[in-house]
């Protein structure tokens, strides 16, 4: 399981902080390097408020099929294809709760 996340910008719109954490994602996901390590996911996007931060944080949760790839080495390619400095975290396949899954494949499609 890999989270990736942006950093909150101030006054930013939900739409327009959603639209910024795809934009990435969408880059992101045509490297080279991230097709040689992610074979498949599936991807869950999450918004939470802010307050300390008076913004939207958005971030996507995604459960891969793939190769190792070292969290470093994720972090310098979400990085790469975002162009701000953010966070990415990555959890043990025998971590994920089922609930979780469950509530992945129940969640909408994004439009």
């Amino acid at each position: 399981m890999i989270t990736l996340t942006q950093r909150v910008k101030e006054g930013e719109r939900w739409e327009a902080a959603k639209d910024r954490l795809l934009s990435g994602f969408r880059r992101w996901w045509k490297d080279k390097e991230t097709r040689q390590h992610v074979r498949g996911w599936l991807r869950r996007i999450e918004t939470t408020w802010s307050s300390s931060s008076n913004g939207w944080h958005v971030h996507a949760h995604l459960a891969c099929e793939g190769s190792f790839w070292d969290q470093r080495e994720i972090q310098a390619s979400w990085d790469r294809h975002t162009w701000w400095r953010n966070t990415t975290t990555l959890e043990e396949p025998r971590k994920l709760r089922r609930s979780t899954v469950i509530s992945m494949l129940r969640s909408p499609l994004p439009d």
